[in-house]
């Protein structure tokens, strides 16, 4: 009873977190979303997903688990229905799979509701839940506040970029950049795709899809498939809810209390493809995994190789962490488990064929990635209270060494590293013989090469290491469930309890320390007063590590299995503890509620955690606490959902000062525009910048007439381009200040709405264009401008033209 108590409390607050995240949205379409989701991912992935690999022993294994498979089916569903023109059907085809399915007799038997082998502990599933909410207010702020049409918006420009990308993707498979018409869109465009065939799907203007409906599904979807493959892969359901609240909370050890290192965190607001690719990497994760571990039929390395492509179209960051992990467990088989060696080459070669494939069309063109050392460090704030972050462009180590900055550079490296201290757990989960633990540690490194080794215009390559935090995540708390149980067995479980509380404390005091000896961020920018803040931090957290090391080697020369046991559950509780209780505190803040209470509860689910896996009790007593777990947690998500939100992203209401602003007016004539023409009708317009006023090296990433009216635009923003990207730190600028690349073409656009002649109406007929779009906020507009095209709309300074031809007749 008490069980079946703690499920409604957590559907009802999963229902509020969702619903009432969607502020401003009718109930209807909500619901209608999640039902569409219902229908057209997870019914046909789950079905899928078990012909393919069995039905998994747990509910939230099967859901999750076939939801992902179902994102791949959708892609190919929308591809191949976009493709013959059909895409208006799209939410029929699941049920093409429903009546294959139903129509074999060997395949209806996937349709079986029988009970489930194991059950996730209401404990585990509510810390699981606990993840959702965290997880879903670090985006709120961003999405749920926005507002929609008919109000004046203030959006984010790359969600507005992000629409535009929707809308083209809804009428063709092989998109053209919208904001520049008539260029290949090189981008990984899978999680715009996925956007497009919801909107398709269920009708709902895809304004509402991107600014509001889109994010609570697959974040939900990612910490059921973190639960499902944490379980999979050690065995414990708590590893799984462990990792799926990590995923939300982001854990890392900030030994300064003014500098955070970046990565740390798999989630990234205002970025739909790392959303979009999260579940998907950790299907292919738990995919590489079962290859590893055993033989598996054809079917499950044709789903693998799916995953692949999809991750791939996902982000192009996903397929080289892989296949640094990949490489690292293919050399420790190689050397112990030479068994498992042919599953590890075979996904390597795999994975390249698909990288090599898919580069040229999802990885982007030209887009200004270098090869460059700590090119990340330069946007920390401590590199940036030193030298500006956009100074020397150029070179294996620009800008570094410079006016005595080598040591902020050496100081920021060591903070990057101790940073990832905590990963230390996962050594319980690196055996010889079995190479999927190393394959999780190879993938996490390769992430964090990349992001110390590349350079991208906008610092994208922290992508890298947002994707292979996941697999250290999962790594670290498998680790961790192994040496408790290591610890259990040999030195016992009251014992190995009071190390893992001890060590958790102690973590979280000594963090404490080395945040007071660094003190506030210095007043005064010279480099030694920066050096001398991270060096005060550095060397706590040097000590620590040092006698850390020390217990180590002493306990396991001098001392029994036991005592090395104990202190390595010691240690990696220190780790755990230390890495969590910043950001909990962080994320109460965000709630308002105050650290200690994060404090306390981060405490007291780590010891809970820690009592469940050692304490030799019965099922009954772990049943009882598992309750009190899953309903402390419960009660805390509902408060949480019902406390006010500290918005992240743009207020509600846009304020005239706001750089993003679009005006009542613009919205209007956008909206109209985008409802009378033609789905493959090419706008021209006269904005590019923002704030609007277009001027000499402007932030050209003003990308809301293609958002709004859904159509493609000439020359709209030009700030995300290839060409742009390319030329990041030329003339002192960085990319969206760029000029165009094509002068000639940008001054055909311009004049027509400055100097219009009947010539430059008919260059830009043959281009294709058929309306124009007039902002007066932009610049200049000619009132001969209705003397070459018919004026369709107006709203204040904004009007809408049509352009016909033949042109010259309209001259006369």
């Amino acid at each position: 009873m008490r069980i079946r108590l703690l499920w409604g409390v957590l559907a009802v607050t999963t229902a509020i977190a969702s619903t009432g995240w969607a502020g401003g949205v009718p109930l209807l379409l909500v619901g209608g979303y999640w039902a569409a989701w219902a229908w057209g991912v997870v019914g046909p992935g789950i079905l899928v997903h078990r012909w393919v690999r069995g039905r998994p022993t747990t509910l939230v294994g099967d859901l999750a688990l076939g939801a992902c498979t179902g994102l791949v089916l959708q892609l190919a569903a929308w591809a191949a229905m976009t493709a013959l023109g059909w895409q208006s059907h799209l939410v029929w085809w699941p049920a093409l799979v429903m009546l294959l399915f139903a129509s074999v007799p060997r395949l209806r038997r996937h349709f079986s509701v029988r009970p489930y082998e194991q059950r996730v502990p209401t404990g585990a599933a509510a810390l699981g839940l606990g993840g959702f909410v965290v997880a879903l207010h670090g985006v709120a702020g961003s999405f749920g506040s926005a507002a929609l049409p008919p109000r004046a918006m203030a959006w984010y420009q790359d969600d507005l970029w992000n629409l535009g990308n929707v809308a083209e993707l809804m009428r063709t498979v092989s998109p053209q950049v919208a904001q520049v018409a008539g260029r290949p869109f090189y981008y990984h465009w899978f999680s715009d795709a996925h956007l497009a065939a919801m909107s398709l799907t269920t009708s709902i203007d895809p304004v509402t899809v991107v600014g509001r409906l889109w994010a609570p599904p697959l974040l939900l979807l990612t910490v059921g498939v973190t639960m499902a493959v944490g379980h999979r892969l050690s065995g414990s359901a708590w590893v799984g809810a462990a990792a799926a609240f990590c995923f939300a909370v982001a854990p890392g050890i900030e030994v300064s209390g003014w500098f955070m290192p970046s990565g740390a965190s798999a989630e990234a607001v205002n970025s739909p493809s790392q959303v979009f690719a999260v579940p998907l990497t950790l299907l292919t994760i738990d995919l590489l995994v079962s290859t590893m571990r055993r033989r598996e039929p054809a079917r499950t390395w044709l789903l693998l190789t799916a995953a692949l492509v999809a991750c791939a179209g996902a982000k192009s960051s996903v397929l080289p962490v892989l296949v640094g992990g990949l490489t690292l467990a293919s050399l420790v088989a190689l050397i112990a488990a030479r068994h498992r060696l042919r599953a590890a080459l075979t996904s390597v070669v795999l994975a390249l064929a698909v990288v090599l494939l898919t580069q040229a069309r999802l990885a982007g063109g030209q887009n200004g990635s270098t090869l460059q050392l700590f090119a990340t460090l330069k946007a920390a704030r401590p590199w940036r209270l030193v030298q500006d972050a956009s100074a020397a462009s150029g070179g294996a180590l620009a800008g570094f060494g410079e006016n005595g900055t080598g040591r902020v550079l050496a100081l920021l490296v060591v903070a990057y590293l101790v940073s990832y201290v905590w990963l230390f757990a996962g050594v319980g989960a690196l055996r010889r013989t079995d190479p999927t633990g190393w394959f999780l540690l190879g993938t996490g490194l390769a992430g964090l090469l990349g992001l110390l080794t590349i350079r991208h215009p906008a610092y994208s390559q922290i992508y890298f290491l947002k994707i292979g935090i996941v697999a250290w995540q999962l790594l670290a708390l498998w680790g961790y469930r192994r040496s408790l149980e290591t610890s259990r067995d040999r030195a016992g479980g009251r014992a190995t309890l009071r190390f893992a509380i001890g060590g958790a404390v102690l973590g979280a005091l000594l963090l404490a320390l080395a945040r007071w000896a660094g003190g506030p961020a210095p007043s005064v920018p010279p480099v030694s007063a920066v050096s001398a803040s991270l060096q005060r931090s550095l060397l706590v957290a040097t000590v620590v590590l040092v006698a850390a090391g020390a217990a180590l080697l002493v306990a396991r020369r001098r001392s029994g299995q036991g005592a090395f046991a104990l202190v390595v559950v010691g240690v990696a509780s220190a780790g755990l503890s230390a890495a969590l209780v910043v950001p909990a505190g962080r994320v109460a803040a965000s709630f308002g509620v105050g650290g200690a209470p994060a404090l306390v509860m981060a405490g007291l689910a780590l010891a809970a955690a820690a009592l469940l896996t050692t304490a030799p009790w019965g099922r009954s007593r772990v049943a009882t606490v598992s309750v009190a777990v899953g309903a402390l947690i419960a009660v805390t998500c509902a408060v949480a959902v019902a406390t006010p939100r500290v918005a992240i992203g743009k207020p509600a209401v846009a304020t005239p000062t706001d750089p993003n602003l679009v005006t009542t007016d613009e919205v209007a004539a956008a909206r109209w525009l985008g409802q009378h023409a033609r789905p493959f009708d090419v706008v021209a317009t006269n904005v590019h910048c923002l704030p609007t006023p277009t001027a000499p090296s402007c932030d050209a990433r003003a990308f809301w007439v293609s958002g709004l009216t859904g159509r493609r635009v000439l020359v709209e923003g030009w700030g995300y381009t290839d060409a742009a990207q390319a030329a990041n730190g030329r003339g002192g600028l960085r990319f969206f200040r760029q000029p165009f690349d094509d002068p000639a073409l940008l001054a055909l656009n311009d004049g027509i709405f400055t100097e219009p002649t009947p010539e430059k109406a008919s260059k830009l007929y043959a281009l294709e264009v058929r309306w124009l779009f007039a902002d007066r906020r932009a610049g200049p507009v000619s009132p001969g401008l209705s003397g070459v095209a018919s004026p369709q709309f107006r709203s204040g300074p904004v009007a809408v033209y049509r352009l016909t031809a033949p042109v010259a007749n309209l001259a006369r």
